[in-house]
């Protein structure tokens, strides 16, 4: 009998994991004007998209609601269209001054980034007719790094604000949580290292050569290294040219006076280690000078 039961709620759970398997978040994206800035028209999304493309989906107009952009042709031949045309779209929210993308799942939207590389922003009226259009803006600015909404459109200059976020995976959050974890607890192995030379100085106990100490607070510099490295890589990941890489590598180390101070006690060791050693260094060699010879 106690087996029975333990098939039946076996399979009760399964049934229920491949209902929740069909579920997904929704994952919106908004398209609005730039705070301080209005105008009469709807704003619409234009992604590269032709008839023959396996994502093009025919788009019904509806008497009385509003129409779509008219396809925009380039010289080099593509076609820019609404995103309504789009067959991963699941729904679009339109009121003055904002429009709202509807996609199944975030994933969705990650595999047009993907897929479609660059958009336009139009400004189109009730009829569908189009009043002012933007430039070509990339859905990425890295390998990595993709378009987060609220996607902010200049009317009075006709530009767009787009911002990127860096996506980790989930190696790279584990990664980053153990290095910070490491960069915490680092400066008191740091901190008992120091006082026990300094308690072998002072009593005269058998003493062990500084260099050995160097390489031990050298190993303790080691996760906030890494840690420095890899977010400069991602900064670099996520950006198109050096300058912005800096700026989102400050953006990215966003420690407080406290905490980078505290971080960087085994490197204050470190280098108060490496001073004392030369001064020992001159010392030695001026007794040396000094000392008559035998």
């Amino acid at each position: 009998m106690k087996r029975y039961r333990v098939a039946l709620c076996g399979l009760i759970l399964l049934m229920v994991l491949v209902m929740l398997n069909g579920c997904h978040a929704e994952y919106e994206c908004t398209i609005q004007f730039q705070e301080g800035t209005e105008a009469e028209g709807m704003l619409e999304l234009l992604i590269p998209l032709a008839e023959e493309d396996p994502e093009y989906r025919e788009y019904k107009e509806i008497e009385g609601v509003r129409k779509s952009a008219p396809p925009v042709a380039l010289q080099d031949g593509s076609t820019y269209r609404s995103i309504q045309w789009y067959s991963h779209l699941s729904d679009i929210r339109t009121n003055p001054g904002k429009t709202t993308l509807c996609f199944n799942a975030a994933d969705e939207f990650l595999n047009l980034c993907e897929t479609r590389q660059s958009f336009r922003i139009a400004l189109v009226d009730s009829q569908g007719n189009l009043l002012q259009l933007s430039e070509e803006y990339p859905f990425q600015s890295g390998k990595q790094s993709y378009l987060v909404p609220p996607i902010l459109y200049n009317p009075e200059t006709n530009t767009v604000l787009p911002q990127y976020r860096y996506r980790q995976t989930f190696a790279q959050v584990i990664r980053d949580l153990i290095l910070c974890r490491m960069m915490k607890s680092v400066p008191w192995a740091a901190i008992a290292a120091l006082i026990t030379i300094l308690v072998r100085r002072w009593t005269g106990g058998a003493g062990v050569s500084n260099r050995y100490y160097q390489l031990y607070f050298l190993a303790l510099c080691l996760p906030s290294l890494i840690y420095l490295g890899c977010t400069l890589y991602e900064a670099f990941q996520s950006t198109l040219t050096s300058r912005e890489a800096w700026k989102r590598f400050c953006e990215l180390m966003h420690f407080s006076t406290r905490e980078l101070c505290w971080f960087a006690v085994p490197y204050l060791i470190l280098l108060l280690l490496g001073c004392w050693n030369v001064v020992n260094r001159i010392r030695h060699r001026a007794r040396k000078k000094l000392d008559p010879p035998q």
